[in-house]
């Protein structure tokens, strides 16, 4: 039996305030995350002795690419200017699910998307950043894809 790995929007979501999104997404790399910072530095002294200094600087961004017309765009716009017009300051929680892969965390939208008009297809990209993402990266879950 061949075993690959399958993503869909069923191994792949990004919950944003307890909505999923990824509708409307563009074709290609349309969710990134990544830690800001290394979680440990090796260091070395002149006589090769060495030691790990480590830190939980947990801080990420992520980001979203999503269509024009994608449902996505209101959504956050909506979260961005409530946010903007509260008066106390609030984060929106996260949660981010690849294959077997799950980070927690809350976030903020650090800037609005900037507006594009064009004759030529175009795309929306949200960026959030986050002070503390807990999780974990591992593989993808085996499917069969076909009986042999």
């Amino acid at each position: 039996m061949a075993d690959g790995a399958i993503f869909d929007h069923a191994t792949n979501l990004f919950v944003f305030a307890g909505v999923p999104l990824l509708q409307g997404r563009t074709a290609g790399t349309n969710f990134t995350f990544a830690y800001k910072h290394q979680r440990a530095t090796a260091m070395n002294d002149v006589d090769a002795a060495g030691y790990y200094a480590t830190n939980d600087d947990r801080s990420a961004t992520m980001t979203l690419v999503c269509l024009p017309n994608s449902d996505d765009n209101t959504i956050l716009g909506n979260a961005f200017a409530l946010w903007e017009a509260s008066p106390i300051k609030y984060v929106f929680p996260v949660m981010i699910k690849y294959g077997l892969c799950a980070y927690t965390g809350n976030c903020l939208i650090t800037v609005t998307p900037p507006l594009e008009m064009s004759d030529a297809a175009t795309t929306v990209t949200w960026t959030f950043e986050s002070t503390r993402a807990i999780g974990l990266r591992l593989g993808a879950a085996a499917a069969p894809l076909a009986p042999v």
